[in-house]
């Protein structure tokens, strides 16, 4: 998080440890904080998964659109995925963590144009402190990380495709 906001995560963190689950070493710390219910429906979840192939799991996992410094809201969104794929790798499964970064909106149009800076200038930055952020939020770097402009083709393809609904 920007240097201005962080006083303002670090107050709110409590709060948000009760959605986490281990073994998120932040969060560790705070582990008697961390529900049983919580706990229950990690565990109800990771009983209820039937891998199709090779015990391997596939999580993709909408990204930040980069136009702007993250929030507190976006912080719990990405924890609670960090959580649970280590929760999963932790229970035995190969985790497949695919999250995208949205390079491309109508935002980060409207950021370029208020602030004078190219779009590429804004992604570029906004995407280096959102990995800071999640660096220091102890969040594993995704398996893969497409950015949306890199993938334009493939997504008019699909879009495309009768049998896929957007």
């Amino acid at each position: 998080y920007h240097e201005t906001q962080f006083p303002i995560f670090l107050s709110n963190l409590c709060s948000l440890t009760s959605l986490c689950f281990p073994p998120i070493t932040l969060v560790v710390r705070y582990s008697s904080l961390i529900s049983s219910a919580f706990k229950a429906l990690f565990q109800t979840l990771i009983s209820s998964i039937k891998p199709i192939k090779n015990n391997s799991i596939n999580l993709f996992v909408c990204g930040p659109t980069v136009y702007d410094f993250s929030h507190i809201g976006h912080a719990r969104t990405y924890i609670i995925f960090d959580s649970f794929a280590k929760y999963l790798k932790f229970s035995g499964f190969k985790v497949f963590y695919l999250q995208n970064i949205t390079d491309v909106d109508d935002k980060i149009i409207e950021a370029s144009k208020k602030s004078k800076k190219s779009i590429n200038e804004i992604t570029k930055n906004i995407t280096k402190v959102f990995h800071e952020d999640c660096e220091s939020l102890n969040c594993l770097k995704p398996t893969v990380e497409p950015k949306a402009t890199e993938n334009i083709d493939g997504m008019i393809k699909m879009t495309m495709l009768k049998e896929i609904k957007y």
